[in-house]
Parts: structure tokens; C-alpha cells; sequence
């Protein structure tokens, strides 16, 4: 919490791709516009590409800028979609994406 204002909650959908994108980061980018503090539940994302994986780092970049805060509901999973994105695509070696995106501790 930042302010001791609660946590806004913000759900993505269960595809994050390139087609998909656009209503997904245009309801991030409004979330971070009017909260100090973002939940971001991933748990139902059966489908992403790495245009979830900007659009999320920007939103991170933008909540920083402002002081804000922008967190994981629940760490990427193993075997789940984002999980293997991001060790594809090479997040799984930065101390910073691990405690983002696995809450600290990389699954096997």
C-alpha cells in the first residue's frame, strides 16, 4: 500500500498477444493513471506474447516514475504461459525480474 490507500486490482486476460494487446494496456495504463498501487492477477493467462511482457515493464516503468508501486497478485508459475515466456525470452537471470515476476525464487 502506498498512502494507505488499498492495492487497485487489475486482472489480464487470458490472451496477451500482439492481436490482443490493446485493451489490456489500455486498462493497465488507466489503472496506473488513477491508483498509486496496482495488483496485477496474471493467474489467468492461458496465452502471451512478449507485447504482455512490454506492456507490463512499461507500466512498471511508469508507476515508478511516479512513486507508485505495481506488483504481482501471485508469481509466474512453472509450466504456466508467462513462466515459460519469460524464460524464452531470457528473464529468468536479472535478481530484479526474478523478484518480480517469481516473487524471489525461480520454479523448476
Amino acid at each position: 500500500m502506498i498512502d494507505g490507500a488499498p492495492d487497485f486490482r487489475v486482472s489480464a486476460p487470458p490472451s496477451v498477444t500482439v492481436r490482443t494487446v490493446a485493451a489490456f494496456r489500455s486498462d493497465l495504463r488507466d489503472a496506473c493513471g488513477s491508483h498509486s498501487s496496482i495488483l496485477l492477477d496474471i493467474g489467468g493467462v492461458t496465452e502471451a506474447d512478449l507485447s504482455f511482457v512490454q506492456v507490463v515493464y512499461a507500466a512498471r516503468y511508469q508507476m515508478d516514475s511516479v512513486g507508485g508501486s505495481l506488483k504481482l497478485a501471485g508469481p509466474a508459475t512453472a509450466g504456466a504461459p508467462i513462466a515459460t515466456l519469460l524464460r524464452r525470452a531470457g528473464f529468468t537471470t536479472n535478481p530484479a525480474d526474478i523478484d518480480f515476476w517469481f516473487h524471489g525464487e525461480l520454479p523448476q
